[in-house]
């Protein structure tokens, strides 16, 4: 029996197994949107003001905290990408996302979503489930998902569950390193969190994304 050589003299049967096991690992990869984490720098937005109060915190906290977060993001991320499978597929971008493009099965992101919402809630609960981090950790899933069900469909109330996210990641770092949260800080961070929130939904009407896939678009205007 003759087996078929690819390019580099390996059996194009073999050439194939190992481009469908790297679409697997890419599909999982952009899933976690990794790109999305420069978000959590508002947490580290308090070690400045930690720092000039004169407060003692423990940095590796600081950082599997920070990490923590960010897996939870990618839980969030992945869940809804399962969720929106449909919506994705109208958007002119969304939809080459893993789910909507079907390089992730529905079941297998919520699964994967799933695995990384649990690794982060341990790692957040290493200080005790009633202690600030893990109370901003739940409260991050839950609006999340009330978002995702119910929120983004609303004008106004859409853009203020986008700054709440910003707001528990400023309130995170403030626990993380044992600051108390300054009205100022979190005022200001919120307010930024607006304008990039705004920001986002402009850019989505300049793309002309359908009513289909968002329905409080249909309440904002390009001006």
């Amino acid at each position: 029996m003759v087996a078929l050589q690819g390019d580099h003299g390996s059996p194009i049967w073999r050439i194939s197994q190992e481009i469908e096991v790297e679409n697997f690992s890419m599909g999982y990869l952009k899933l976690l949107r990794v790109h999305h984490w420069v978000k959590n720098l508002f947490v580290l937005l308090p070690v400045p003001f930690a720092l000039a109060s004169g407060v003692q915190f423990d940095p590796s906290s600081l950082w599997i905290g920070l990490l923590a977060f960010s897996l939870l993001n990618s839980g969030v991320y992945a869940l809804n990408d399962a969720i929106d499978k449909e919506r994705d597929q109208q958007h002119p971008k969304k939809k080459f996302r893993p789910v909507a493009a079907g390089a992730v099965e529905r079941n297998s992101a919520l699964v994967f979503s799933f695995f990384l919402v649990v690794t982060a809630l341990i790692l957040l609960a290493r200080g005790g489930v009633f202690q600030g981090v893990f109370f901003v950790g739940v409260s991050y899933l839950v609006l999340n998902i009330v978002y995702s069900c119910w929120g983004r469909s609303i004008p106004v109330i859409d853009v203020c569950f986008l700054a709440s996210f910003f707001f528990l990641r400023i309130l995170l770092g403030c626990f993380l390193v044992g600051a108390d949260p300054s009205i100022l800080l979190l005022a200001g961070g919120t307010s930024i969190a607006l304008l990039l929130a705004l920001g986002k939904r402009n850019s989505e009407l300049q793309l002309l994304v359908t009513e289909k896939h968002r329905a409080s678009l249909s309440w904002y205007t390009k001006r």
